[in-house]
């Protein structure tokens, strides 16, 4: 199957030392975004998640954002991705539906 972490492991092995993230004055190349993402992605599972759990993400825009999507789309976990700006009533409906951990 083809996913978000799949697709970031074969660029990174493709392109290594290309940009993978540009974000204001930070510059990750497709090897650094996947050795993250395998990082986040590990930590995780350590913290017992499995595949097909679904995970909460509230972030500003920020280039950890991409680390984050990839490391949880690595090991099968579904990202939620919520949208800072929203309100506490808008987000605890998210979070009450999502059946997030």
């Amino acid at each position: 199957m083809l996913t978000f972490g799949t697709v970031i492991k074969q660029n990174a092995s493709k392109y290594k030392n290309k940009p993978a993230v540009i974000f204001q004055n930070t510059i990750k190349t497709y090897e650094e975004l996947n050795i993250r993402a395998n990082k986040i992605g590990n930590a995780f599972l350590d913290r017992s998640f499995q595949k097909g759990d679904k995970v909460a993400v509230m972030l500003k825009n920020h280039a950890a954002y991409v680390e984050i999507i990839a490391g949880l789309s690595k090991i099968g976990v579904i990202i939620v991705p919520i949208n800072y700006r929203l309100v506490g009533q808008e987000v605890e409906y998210i979070l009450r539906n999502s059946e997030s951990r």
